[in-house]
């Protein structure tokens, strides 16, 4: 009788080169050679995370001294973990597995894939989690999770403000299990064999590519700068900012949520004699740079690395410098804003298209009463009063989505179709 696969979590990814050779996917310095593995039609091949012997954290020296704590009592500060790269004919795919995220070359994965992935996947009203971040002057990063299953709206995310970075609900693909979660990588609860994954590659590759549903329309607000030429232009543009970056809209932070219980702070390479910084700093890097003999410019971040450490001086996580990068340019009546390693360009705001919407409706001109009253509230009571064609709607609000997302319809409404907003 076959074993019956048991559930496992895949995080996946998408090339955004499919052609990009494996030491551009794959940290190798960190692997041990490749295993070729026979799955489906693609080629497949499996890096394994090399395991090193460590010394034991300091803090275990603390016991060990004594002699009641034997040798091992803390076992072997290693971890296991595996990339598999599954090149089909249209497109490279990579899997990560246990520790083996840390192999994967960040700069090739294909950013939003699965997010874009999740929200074609998943249960608008059964959402669990969204991280989001500003693209306005504020630059805040958050999260928002509820213990239960809520729409969007409910999570309070300002489509007018806000970008969308990650997103976990409850599946209604069952291809994908029973809950999904999407940032740049898709992960997914599945019971599966390795002869399955082509299919399933397949399967959210699709996902991927199709538009958005009509409840996550508004997430294209914010739209990905893919032209090269034009990404070659904004980068220019950014160079030139970077010369002279006083008073320029530059800032760095951290590009995804981050788990401040075991971090000391930030350094730019993990040399012992290397300063760390308790904050992040676009002149700590300026600095840091200029003691390299290096200038500050798109190609000296797309080089370097912001490490986040812990109190050992050990790397946390880490990014290139350019993903720490934020930046706001105006070009061509059009706002781009640079955000986590990508530049976005931001649609016209929703105010905006309400008031040219609006400027295309009728104006009708009305005989009302003179305004002879002590507040608002009474002259509309009045001309409903007056008039059984008028209904008064003031201070009957419509709940959109979240607790503080209701309008005022109208004021008054005349013959259930003519809207009229009073003003004092």
């Amino acid at each position: 009788m076959a074993t019956k696969p048991k559930v496992l979590s895949l995080s996946i990814y998408l090339i955004k080169n499919k052609d990009l050779p494996d030491p551009e996917l794959v940290n190798l310095d960190k692997a041990d050679p490749p295993i070729d593995l026979d799955i489906g039609e693609g080629a497949a091949r499996l890096y394994v995370k090399t395991e090193f012997v460590r010394q034991q954290p300091p803090w275990t020296r603390l016991f060990t001294a004594l002699p009641e704590v034997p040798d091992g009592t803390f076992g072997r500060p290693n971890s296991v973990g595996a990339v598999l790269i599954y090149r089909a004919a249209d497109a490279t795919f990579l899997l990560s597995f246990g520790m083996g995220r840390h192999l994967v070359q960040q700069d090739a994965v294909e950013r939003d894939f699965g997010l874009r992935v999740t929200l074609n996947s998943v249960n608008p009203n059964e959402l669990r989690a969204l991280d989001k971040a500003t693209y306005t002057h504020r630059p805040l990063v958050s999260r928002n999770q509820s213990s239960r299953g809520v729409d969007i709206f409910d999570l309070d995310v300002d489509g007018e403000s806000e970008v969308l970075y990650a997103i976990t609900g409850q599946s209604q693909d069952p291809r994908l299990g029973p809950r999904v979660t999407g940032r740049d990588a898709l992960t997914v609860l599945l019971a599966l064999q390795a002869d399955d994954l082509p299919s399933l590659l397949a399967h959210v590759l699709a996902r991927y590519r199709a538009p958005l549903l009509a409840a996550f329309d508004w997430v294209d607000n914010v739209q990905r700068v893919r032209d090269p030429d034009f990404l070659q232009l904004l980068d220019m543009v950014l160079d030139d900012m970077l010369a002279q970056p006083n008073g320029a809209m530059l800032w760095m932070g951290e590009p995804e949520i981050v788990d401040w219980e075991q971090v000391a702070g930030y350094q730019f390479d993990l040399r012992p004699r290397t300063p760390m910084h308790p904050t992040l700093d676009l002149n700590h890097l300026t600095a840091y740079l200029h003691a390299a003999g290096e200038s500050l410019c798109v190609v000296s971040l797309r080089r370097h690395w912001v490490h986040l450490v812990d109190a050992n001086h050990q790397s946390l996580k880490m990014w290139h410098a350019y993903r720490c990068l934020n930046a706001e340019i105006g070009e061509d009546d059009a706002t781009y804003v640079l955000r986590n390693g990508n530049w976005l360009k931001v649609k016209p705001s929703f105010a905006a298209q309400v008031d040219e919407s609006l400027r295309t409706l009728p104006i009708r001109d009305l005989a009302l009463p003179e305004f002879q009253h002590a507040n608002e509230g009474e002259y509309n009571d009045h001309v409903a009063a007056m008039d059984a064609s008028y209904y008064n709607l003031d201070a009957n609000t419509i709940r959109l989505g979240g607790a503080y997302d209701k309008i005022e319809f109208c004021d008054l409404l005349k013959d259930h179709r003519t809207l009229i907003h009073v003003k004092v």
